[in-house]
């Protein structure tokens, strides 16, 4: 007969989000955070936590034009990154 801890996986991982956004005719912003928590059983165990975030925001500036900015950060888990992204474009 096998133990409990003998039939755990090597790694395991939980894992909580979410996302928030508002519609609309001119501006859409959405929202999205998360936490995972990712047990290794290296030597020692360890157990990471990395948190991230993000913000986007659609925006009609005129009739035939768009506006998209977009950002995210990850912190946790030995690097930490951020990004900030833009776009200007017509439509037709």
């Amino acid at each position: 007969m096998r133990s409990c801890s003998a039939c755990k996986p090597p790694a395991t991982a939980d894992q909580l989000g979410f996302r928030a956004g508002l519609g609309g005719e001119v501006t859409r912003p959405d929202l999205d955070a998360g936490l995972l928590e990712r047990d290794r059983l290296a030597t020692p165990p360890t157990t990471q936590s990395i948190f991230w975030g993000g913000l986007d925001l659609d925006l009609n500036v005129a009739r035939a034009w768009y506006l998209m900015l977009s950002g995210i950060a990850e912190r946790g888990g030995g690097d930490a990154t951020s990004q900030i992204y833009g776009g200007f474009s017509t439509r037709f």
